[in-house]
């Protein structure tokens, strides 16, 4: 008996599981991190961060785009937000990622280890800004999804220290 069939629907099975797992408080945290590692103002106005995703020797982050038909909703996002929640107009530039060809679901496109994201906020919104970055991947080590991430950090207003 030919078993290729019965395991080619095993995989798709805990695929889709998995890509659509949601990210819940009891869950552990995901092995990765984010942060603004600049940011400016332009002369034209507008806010111009490179916010970094950290992430783990032993993991992968779908990169944005995935690549894999049917995928685009675990790709990496990255979203601004003002304090009250509400999201920022911005044009995010996703790096392309590391290629992964598989055979039976074509070509991935894959973060690791570490990666710069740029951003422009047209607005130039008032500090402090809440940087989100929403992700999903997997454990390399294991070959196990961890599902979906939401990491935040927070882009603060700098106070400046009066000369003496």
């Amino acid at each position: 008996m030919n078993r290729l069939p019965t395991i080619a629907v095993l995989i798709v099975a805990a695929t889709i599981h998995c890509w659509t797992a949601k990210a819940d408080d009891d869950k552990p945290k995901f092995p990765a991190e984010v942060r603004v590692v600049s940011h400016k103002t332009d002369d034209d106005g507008q806010l111009r961060l490179r916010v970094r995703l950290l992430i783990d020797d032993h993991v992968a982050v779908y990169a944005n785009p995935v690549g894999a038909p049917g995928m685009a909703h675990a790709s990496a996002r990255i979203t601004v937000l003002d304090m009250n929640k509400r999201a920022q107009r911005a044009k995010v530039n996703y790096p392309a990622g590391d290629k992964l060809k598989t055979e039976f679901f074509g070509d991935w496109y894959l973060y690791r280890n570490s990666v710069d994201i740029d951003v422009v906020l047209a607005d130039n919104p008032p500090l402090p800004l809440i940087i989100r970055a929403k992700i999903a991947g997997y454990d390399e080590r294991g070959s196990y999804c961890l599902g979906f991430g939401v990491l935040e950090t927070e882009l603060k207003l700098v106070q400046k220290k009066p000369e003496p």
